[in-house]
């Protein structure tokens, strides 16, 4: 999308003719403004199309003049920085800030307007980085042949370190060069741990960072529900669940009784009522399914998941949009959370009856809405045991369990590092992982 401004034979872009200005929008925003959108409006006249068209292909197929850049801008590198590049995906430039865990930052970005209003938001984000006190911003070219001359460290400047991950090549090269220079470290991202590649072959735990964060990167009304007021009433039927398990009880049953605990439907109130052993009383509606998506969420906290959020809604930002498309929201995100290297999500069907196949097919693309990489699960009450498949048009896993994983935090540490290990095994040989099955409690 970029080599024209330095001057290279072929461009990758995808021109896409839209036959609306809504369309483009939805176009651009989808491929995360990979694609170059144009409307070619179906209301008029053939010719007028017709021409409109040729003046975009004589555009596309015009040579490209290498553009002279400015002189770069001076940044002063101080101790305890690290300096990266923000990249198309911004995972990468998070979690390699979120892992390096040093206290300044200065985040290189290409000089374009798109860049640099995803380097300020993310900047203006920084109180939700741990430990990182000041974002400095630096523009560069595509070649990335301006850092060395742009980056002037300090006198006595120490603990120093490059990231190479995000960025392109180019960038990635010359902030080598600066980095061996001067004796700094460069790092790189690995599956399973930020390696340094010189001067010497250390390596960190990677963890991933908050996926509501990045979220907010690429749409910042991005919003999450908390239901952490409900805590004792999660605490409860999952306290149930793992008693009937014990007792051989089907929990799913309009009525009960297991651990000292009993469940019953109230048919005038249209509600569950949960009764605990000291008995204390709690009501939850099934419509919706609010209830289990904010169980779930809590039910993976409990097995050690990170950043765990519930409810997360990003909102159409036209009001002819959301008429257009007859919702409030673009997205609608049961769960999602960090576990280890990656992020998850959890798509919640409160139900028994609703076929699995095709909540599994919209699992896998919501997951991939959400982070490259992440791992999507699905919580369906109608799966009797957990298992692990493969989807045939994706190559996508998918981990589908029911209410009695649910309330055991051991499955759902065994079904996150299954997928976790499908995945890496999956980006190393870029084959599909067995299919697997595993036997419930």
């Amino acid at each position: 999308a970029s080599r024209e401004a330095s001057g290279q034979l072929f461009s990758r872009m995808v021109h896409v003719l839209c036959p609306s200005g809504t369309i483009r929008d939805h176009v651009r925003d989808e491929s995360r403004h990979k694609a170059h959108a144009v409307v070619i409006n179906a209301q008029l006249p053939r010719h007028r199309r017709m021409e409109k068209l040729r003046t975009i292909m004589t555009r596309l197929t015009t040579a490209a003049r290498v553009v002279p850049y400015a002189a770069p801008a001076v940044c002063p590198v101080g101790s305890d920085t690290l300096v990266l590049m923000l990249g198309d995906d911004v995972a990468p430039t998070l979690n390699a800030i979120v892992n390096h865990k040093l206290p300044h930052v200065i985040l290189c970005h290409t000089a374009d307007e798109r860049q640099r209003e995803r380097a300020q938001r993310l900047a203006s984000n920084m109180n939700h980085l741990p430990g990182v006190e000041h974002i400095s911003l630096l523009a560069t070219d595509i070649t990335g042949c301006t850092l060395p001359h742009s980056l002037i460290p300090e006198n006595g400047a120490h603990n120093i370190h490059v990231n190479i991950t995000p960025g392109t090549k180019g960038h990635s090269a010359f902030l080598t060069l600066w980095a061996r220079r001067h004796g700094f470290g460069v790092w790189s991202l690995d599956k399973s741990a930020v390696r340094m590649l010189a001067p010497d072959k250390n390596a960190l735990p990677v963890l991933s960072c908050d996926p509501l964060l990045l979220l907010r990167q690429s749409h910042p009304a991005a919003r999450a529900c908390d239901m952490t007021s409900r805590r004792e009433l999660f605490d409860a039927l999952l306290h149930q669940m793992r008693a009937c398990l014990e007792e051989g009880k089907e929990w799913l049953q309009q009525e009960v009784h297991a651990g000292g605990y009993s469940k019953e439907w109230l048919e005038t109130e249209g509600k569950w009522r949960i009764t605990t052993p000291a008995g204390k009383r709690f009501l939850y509606a099934e419509a919706g399914g609010e209830w289990l998506e904010g169980l779930t969420a809590y039910a993976f906290r409990q097995a050690g998941a990170t950043h765990v959020h519930e409810r997360v809604r990003i909102p159409w930002e036209h009001a002819a949009e959301r008429q257009l498309h007859q919702c409030a929201f673009r997205m609608d995100m049961d769960v999602i959370g960090a576990w280890k290297s990656v992020h998850f999500l959890v798509s919640c069907k409160a139900t028994t009856k609703q076929t699995k196949k095709p909540a599994a097919e919209e699992c896998v693309q919501m997951a991939q809405s959400l982070s490259r990489f992440a791992l999507p699960l699905l919580c369906h009450l109608g799966v009797a045991q957990w298992r692990v498949e493969t989807m045939c048009d994706s190559r996508a896993t998918v981990a589908y369990f029911g209410w009695r994983e649910l309330c055991r935090p051991e499955c759902l540490r065994m079904m996150l590092d299954e997928l976790l290990t499908g995945r890496q095994h999956s980006r190393a040989t870029s084959s599909e992982s067995k299919i697997s099955s595993k036997e419930t409690a």
